[in-house]
């Protein structure tokens, strides 16, 4: 179940492994980086890290194992300086203090945006949703894939050619 919720930092890790968009072969994985570090606790007390790609061109992506998050994105601009172009906290805290908590980063889930009033309907049955948004059902509500640990890194090694 968690590699289907890693799905979205799977395909970020294969887009990053093409070169950032370069017309250039792929780059081979010695010149890849993969490394984790921990950032903290969960308020349930489960632990969560940060996981970090980089390619030989020095971009870098970090992704934590809470919500499959992307927490930073540091690539070059136009003179060459790296920068982090990701909006979002410093500290796993900053996660859990908001109420609502945000989605900066998160893995949304099977849909994006608003489904009004938490309602909808399929083949003639009315579906009601937990509301998170107002009246509105948001990202995949209060318990969206962005609000979940997912602390299966094998699909992410896997992209990267380590196992």
């Amino acid at each position: 179940m968690a590699q289907v919720r890693l799905v979205h930092i799977v395909m970020l890790a294969a887009i990053w492994s093409a070169g950032c968009g370069s017309t250039k072969a792929p780059e081979p994985a010695s010149t890849r980086k993969l490394t984790s570090t921990p950032w903290g606790k969960t308020p349930g007390g489960e632990s969560v890290e940060l996981y970090t790609l980089t390619n030989a061109k020095g971009a870098e992506a970090t992704i934590a194992t809470f919500g499959g998050r992307i927490v930073s994105l540091k690539v070059p601009d136009r003179a060459g300086k790296m920068d982090d172009v990701v909006l979002g906290f410093d500290n796993l805290d900053g996660y859990f203090t908001k109420t609502p908590p945000p989605n900066f980063g998160a893995l949304i889930g099977r849909y994006g945006n608003r489904i009004g009033k938490g309602k909808f309907s399929l083949n003639g049955v009315n579906h009601q949703l937990a509301t998170n948004n107002g009246e509105n059902h948001l990202h995949g509500g209060v318990n969206g894939q962005g609000h979940n640990h997912q602390p299966d890194k094998s699909c992410l090694l896997q992209s990267v050619g380590r196992r």
